[in-house]
């Protein structure tokens, strides 16, 4: 495991415990086929169909 300054950390933690919700679509050309979690963890590995 890298460590991580605390100064740097502490804020990205934090974050994580912000409710986030987003009200507009994005712009089209992005995300038009979302993906569910299984295929996107395929995707990014490069493994799967």
């Amino acid at each position: 495991m890298t460590g991580v300054d605390g100064g740097i950390a502490r804020p990205l933690i934090h974050g994580l415990k912000t409710e986030t919700l987003v009200t507009t679509p994005p712009p089209a050309g992005i995300n038009d086929n979302p993906l569910g979690i299984a295929a996107a963890m395929q995707a990014a590995l490069g493994t799967g169909s």
